[in-house]
Parts: structure tokens; C-alpha cells; sequence
């Protein structure tokens, strides 16, 4: 690409020089600075205030050098805006088309490898992203979960004091009625009643044909990645913590990250099957021979790289704005943990023989205020995860 014109420019905090949605024709080369890129869930005509206060922050590049904008020329558009964040951060353009650099990755295996490490990377990244939503959904639902069996724990209290006293028990009657004690109580009976039992096989076949039924693990998030699977018929699913970021059919490849960056091999996802499926093993050292023998075998892997990796800045974006009303349900809403022990409280507190028990109420309702502080203070539930 030496002989292209390059084009350097300069920006400074919150200039925005590229933005989602549009025609994408250049590769940007960071040299000096930090640049955010930042999603929007509606990328029609975006303000500056539309991406600066409303999109998701889903990365921050601030190495020398990094390649930007890959994705985008292998799509044909930009699927994400970028945003410089210090001063004189200094921007390499290069004007390209997406057939030119095709015809240039044919030629140049090296800067094909080097642009699907850029694609891999950034894909690790993002994933990481997921995992963090990920965490906060269940710690949420584990909280939630968790307040509703002090809710019946509490509601059964008042109920042994209540059982001689009709106003005091049309009262607990009342409170019954409401979404954390029936929650509550069907959890306890799940607990009491059933055992889950989660059976992982791992299969460390690492050449040739493997043959999977619905519901086996090809690859798990964390184990060392050794190959790469052509998927031969079948389906199968991605999931990062407990989101699902894609699904996989027959001439789909998965699993290329982990070869790919050889530094850091790991997998960044769980593979599991959901359909019976026949899937062709590719070693990590037969990767590497086709793509140096072959270059422009990396140029659907590229693609579909990029494709996965817009798929999966819209997936953070989407969940992040859901993480963020999932939290309500433990306070600042009326149905929320908070207002529900407040409630116990407000009514019991007109009985002396429940003291106690309003105390425990109150007790419960500060706690989910300030889990629900804490939980926004981490910046898991911001636009910056």
C-alpha cells in the first residue's frame, strides 16, 4: 500500500472522523493518541450528540500503529464511529477500496495475517465486553433471586405473629400478593425439588471428522485453542457467559480466533451443538501452511470476522441498554426489591408485635439501593463498559 497516497491529520478530544452508516473507503492508522469507537443502535444521520451521549463505548485503541477500520472495508460501510479522545491524536488515512485491498491481500500474506490478528483482536475485545454484560445479568438475577427468598422468609415471620391477630394477617395476605414473594416461593420449591446437573464433554479429537449430537460441547470458553472446525452440516451456538452471540451452519468456520493469535490461544467462547452435526477439524499448523500457500483463503475468513464483529458491537449495545433497565428491578422502580421490602415495612409498621420484622424490611431495602448503586458506580451499566 506504499504507493498510495497517505494521508495524515490531527484531531483532538471528542472529534469524530468517522461515523456509523457510512460508505467505508479508507484503513486508518493510529500514531500517536487514543480514539474510541462507539456504537448506536440507529445509525441514520448521527449527530455528534447522538454518538458522543448516546452510543456505546465498545473500545478504546491507544496502541501506536493499531489498524482502524478493517471491518468496515470488508462490509462496504462503517459499523461503528470513531472518535478521537486525547490531543493531537494523529490519524493515518489510506484511501481503499474493499476490491483493492482484496487483490492486495492476495499478493501480501503477510498483511493478510496481519489484518485478520487486527479483526481477531478486536473481536477478543468486544467479547470480553459480553462477558462483563454477561456477569452483570447474573448478578443481577442471583440478587434478585436472593431477595426473594428473604422476602418469604420475612413474609413467613409475619405470618407466625399474625395467626391470632385478623387485621395483622388480612395485611400479610396482602403482601403475598406480589411478584418477589410468589418468585420466592417458586424458587424454593425448584431448590427443594429438582438437581441440575450440567454433563460438559470435551473432545480433544484434533484432526479429521467429528461427529457431535445436540447438546455437545465442541469448544469452551478459556480451554487452549489447537484448531479451527469447518462446520460440515449441523448447528451450532456461541454463547459467552449465558448471552448468545451467534449461531453456526453448515461452510461456517469457528473457533479461527484462538489460532490466529497465537499469544494469546485461548477460547473466547463456549461451541456447543444444537442439532446433530458433522464437523471437519482443522489443525493450527495446517491454518497457517494454506495461509501462506494460499493468501486469499484469509479473505472470507477476514469477512466473516468483520461481519461477526459488528454483529457482536450491536449485541453489547442492545444488552447494555437491557442491563440497564434489568437493574430497576432491584430499586428506583415500583416494583422494584427496594420498594417491595418498603412496602412490608410501610404496612407492618402500625403493629407492635412486628418490630422486628419491619426492621428486617428496611434492612433488605437498603441493601437493594445500594446494590443497585454499586452496580451503576462499577460502570458495568454505563455507555463505557
Amino acid at each position: 500500500m506504499t504507493e498510495r497516497s497517505h494521508i495524515l491529520k490531527t484531531f483532538g478530544p471528542k472529534e469524530i472522523f468517522c461515523r456509523q452508516g457510512t460508505p467505508a473507503d479508507s484503513l486508518y492508522i493510529l500514531r500517536k493518541g487514543r480514539v474510541g469507537i462507539y456504537i448506536n443502535s440507529n445509525a441514520d444521520s448521527l449527530s455528534d450528540a447522538d454518538i458522543l451521549d448516546k452510543g456505546i463505548e465498545v473500545a478504546v485503541i491507544s496502541t501506536p500503529n493499531s489498524i482502524i477500520g478493517e471491518g468496515g472495508i470488508f462490509l462496504k460501510h462503517r459499523t461503528a464511529s470513531m472518535v478521537a479522545l486525547s490531543y493531537s491524536t494523529i490519524i493515518e488515512e489510506i484511501p481503499i477500496a474493499s476490491g483493492d485491498l482484496f487483490n492486495i491481500m492476495k499478493e501480501r500474506p503477510q498483511l493478510s495475517m496481519t489484518l485478520c490478528r487486527s479483526l481477531a483482536s478486536r473481536l477478543v475485545e468486544v467479547t470480553e465486553k459480553v462477558r462483563s454484560i454477561a456477569f452483570l445479568a447474573d448478578g443481577v438475577e442471583k440478587a434478585y433471586d436472593n431477595f426473594s427468598i428473604d422476602y418469604v422468609h420475612i413474609i413467613n415471620q409475619a405470618r407466625n405473629l399474625a395467626s391470632e391477630n385478623a387485621d395483622f394477617l388480612r395485611v400479610v395476605e396482602e403482601l403475598e400478593d406480589s411478584h418477589l414473594y410468589h418468585h420466592g416461593k417458586a424458587l424454593e420449591q425448584h431448590r427443594k425439588t429438582t438437581c441440575m446437573i450440567l454433563n460438559r464433554e470435551s473432545r480433544q479429537q484434533r484432526t479429521g471428522i467429528m461427529n457431535l449430537k445436540s447438546g455437545d460441547v465442541l469448544c469452551e470458553a478459556g480451554n487452549m485453542g489447537r484448531a479451527f472446525y469447518l462446520v460440515r452440516s449441523g448447528k451450532l451456538e456461541v454463547k459467552v457467559g449465558n448471552i448468545l452471540v451467534n449461531t453456526i451452519g453448515p461452510d461456517e468456520i469457528v473457533g479461527e480466533i484462538a489460532v490466529i493469535l497465537k499469544e494469546a490461544p485461548k477460547r473466547t467462547a463456549t461451541v456447543r451443538a444444537i442439532a446433530d452435526s458433522m464437523i471437519h477439524c482443522i489443525p493450527a499448523v495446517k491454518f497457517y501452511e494454506l495461509a501462506e500457500e494460499q493468501p486469499e483463503f484469509l479473505i472470507p475468513i477476514a469477512r466473516s470476522m468483520a461481519a461477526r464483529l459488528d454483529t457482536t458491537n450491536r449485541l453489547i449495545c442492545n444488552r447494555s441498554r437491557e442491563s440497564k433497565h434489568n437493574i430497576t428491578s432491584l430499586a428506583g422502580d415500583p416494583l422494584s426489591c427496594e420498594a417491595q421490602f418498603s412496602m412490608i415495612a410501610r404496612k407492618l409498621s402500625s403493629f407492635d408485635d412486628a418490630s422486628e420484622i419491619v426492621k428486617s424490611a428496611q434492612k433488605e431495602a437498603v441493601k437493594a439501593s445500594r446494590l443497585q448503586e454499586s452496580l451503576f458506580d462499577s460502570g458495568l451499566a454505563t455507555n463505557k463498559l
